[in-house]
């Protein structure tokens, strides 16, 4: 280039970076793992909506998880269950004037009820005589109900109250949603649900005695829930991957991360070739106690002896860290470390090697897991591991896409991979 001119060199400059920098776009959107591209499909999840089981923003992601997984040479097929479900249109407390927003506590028995009556707290006083009126009791938190939580409100409800309002306990004061059980019968009396932001607002009246309207509006409607199945690959051993899909509200953090790991496993499996058959799943039903993960296993899934591997991605795979301060707490982008990182015994090395680094509690299962997985390991499938944590949005409205982020959800995309290229000797 040495009789080149000042533009020349220039220009030849110029198109040089511009190559280069094609070459990275395009290795960055050829890269399932990219943390945006993960980022994107969590927000493409929480723009359904609410997302309980056989909602139509369930119905909604169950079609596009399909799509994604046929575009990736999956053969797919949805896999349909019964439900009898309640789809609510609002549940409140009035108050002299003042509405406070609640959410029941499943299952529900009567879907368009009202009670009218004076609220009397049991708290530290549990022999106050409540028949005829409205009760006002505290849940634990955790976002499960539980037997001692079912004993405690059979009691209440035995007693002879009208109605039941639970504050739900939690850090940021908002509503949470219980988790409830395949064989619990609908409660007998209304119970809802209220964040703990708004008990002022009933303590007062209680102090008062002042009558408060409790009310709750919907629909009772036995339907066709639906999961998700793909399947690619020809070998004789499974490797099956698993996601719930459904939950109480948008589940940015409680669902959406496991859900994009899940898309961007399918699109780099479906490049690989490997010598096993890939089962997919994704299932809904995950807030009644886990009914279509049961489904898939009872089923549709190998006989244990057949199976490889089975990776599970569970709740808060990847969410943030949350700070409190006084003026409410912020959204850290560091990944909350309290998360569980569950693994069988046999898959300790890859685990300790894969997830080098990454926060979270290591949990070699012995007895039982968490979430889906402990369906998995109660079931008697021996290798296995998945992630699974109840973040500080767990299970409550707030929580969209803004509780994870691109950089979590990569991190975590990529220790995944890696451990998965260990327990298929992809890595030498």
């Amino acid at each position: 280039m040495r009789n080149t001119t000042l533009k020349q060199r220039l220009l030849y400059l110029w198109i040089c970076m511009i190559g280069a920098y094609t070459q990275v776009v395009h290795a960055q959107s050829t890269d399932p793992f990219q943390g945006e591209k993960l980022y994107a499909d969590v927000k493409k999840y929480v723009s359904f909506g609410i997302h309980r089981t056989a909602s139509e923003g369930d119905i909604e992601t169950s079609t596009w998880i399909q799509k994604r997984l046929e575009i990736n040479g999956f053969l797919t097929s949805f896999t349909y269950f019964p439900v009898k479900q309640f789809f609510l249109e609002k549940a409140a407390v009035d108050i002299k004037g003042h509405s406070v927003e609640a959410f029941p506590l499943w299952y529900v028995k009567d879907p368009a009820v009202k009670v009218k009556s004076e609220v009397v707290d049991l708290s530290g006083n549990a022999k106050t005589d409540i028949r005829h009126k409205i009760a006002l009791v505290r849940l634990p938190p955790g976002g499960q109900i539980t037997k001692s939580i079912i004993q405690a409100l059979d009691s209440v409800v035995n007693a002879g109250a009208q109605a039941i309002i639970a504050i739900s306990t939690n850090k940021v004061g908002e509503i949470v949603a219980y988790n409830t059980t395949r064989d619990l019968q609908p409660w007998k009396v209304p119970v809802v649900i209220i964040a703990p932001k708004d008990s002022a607002h009933i303590l007062k009246v209680v102090a008062q005695k002042t009558p408060v309207t409790l009310s709750i509006k919907g629909t009772i409607k036995a339907v066709q829930a639906r999961s998700v199945l793909g399947k690619i690959g020809s070998g004789e051993k499974y490797v099956i991957i698993s996601t719930p899909i459904s939950g109480w509200f948008t589940c940015g953090g409680e669902r959406g991360p496991g859900v994009a790991v899940f898309n961007a496993l399918a699109e780099w499996i479906s490049k690989q070739n490997l010598p096993y058959t890939f089962l997919f799943t994704a299932n809904s039903g995950h807030e009644l106690d886990n009914t279509g993960a049961h489904v898939f296993i009872g089923q549709y899934a190998p006989k244990p002896e057949d199976v490889h591997l089975w990776l599970h991605l569970g709740a808060g795979i990847a969410t943030r860290e949350w700070k409190s301060s006084p003026s409410g707490g912020t959204k850290l982008n560091t990944v909350d470390p309290l998360r569980n990182i569950m693994y069988s015994e046999n898959m300790e090395a890859s685990i300790l090697s894969g997830f080098e680094g990454q926060p979270g509690k290591r949990w070699k299962v012995e007895e039982q897991a968490l979430g889906e997985l402990s369906v998995v390991s109660a079931h008697g499938y021996k290798r296995f591991f998945g992630i699974a944590y109840g973040h500080t949005f767990h299970h409550m409205p707030s929580d969209d896409e803004t509780t994870t982020s691109p950089q979590l959800l990569e991190e975590i995309a990529h220790a995944i991979q890696k451990t998965l290229e260990l327990e298929l000797q992809l890595s030498k």
